[in-house]
């Protein structure tokens, strides 16, 4: 009785739950401007990356991640820039993230410290031609829509010599978790 009672409390619950929206890297070291936008030309040399992950799954065709990532010092590798392109689809979920970077980096006793921002745009497709539904016997329509929502983060990262660490925070003022809940609700 107890187990059917914890199983009946966690199937209620779990409707409040929300998923992970951001795509998930295997590879950190090679996307982090993606992750903390301080980490935009953090190497002191150009840097880009191409990625595409497929996550079988229970869904259909299950999660596909691509994108691309650039980065590139600037201004006696002082200022880095970063641009960051990433598609995710997933079953009736189109996920489009484009955004910029922008970091300043300073000498921090035998390391550097950097800060950084970006800004950009997270277009959210839902094709929902492919479910269908039925209230009362009779079919209902489930009609599409696409969403863009605006997206700005900051981050700070310091690197040594055999230490590295780093702070960020994305989707500062986006909206982009409230809007997919609401979206999901009604």
């Amino acid at each position: 009785m107890i187990r059917f009672i914890l199983f009946l409390k966690f199937f209620i619950f779990s409707y409040l739950l929300i998923a992970q929206q951001d795509p998930v890297f295997t590879q950190y070291m090679f996307n982090g401007s993606f992750i903390n936008p301080a980490m935009a030309g953090i190497n002191d040399k150009f840097n880009g990356s191409l990625f595409h992950k497929y996550t079988p799954g229970y869904q259909v065709n299950g999660i596909i991640t691509q994108g691309f990532s650039l980065s590139a010092p600037f201004n006696h590798q002082r200022i880095g820039l970063g641009l960051n392109l990433v598609n995710i689809k997933s079953f009736v979920e189109r996920l489009t993230y484009i955004n910029a970077s922008y970091s300043y980096k300073i000498n921090f006793g035998s390391g550097n410290l950097a800060f950084g921002i970006n800004g950009g745009i997270i277009q959210v497709t839902k094709d929902l031609s492919v479910l269908s539904a039925k209230e009362n016997e009779e079919a209902i329509e489930l009609k599409n829509y696409t969403e863009l929502i605006p997206d700005f983060g900051a981050g700070i990262y310091y690197r040594g010599k055999n230490f590295f660490a780093g702070f960020s925070s994305l989707h500062l003022i986006s909206g982009f978790e409230r809007s997919n809940r609401q979206k999901i609700t009604r």
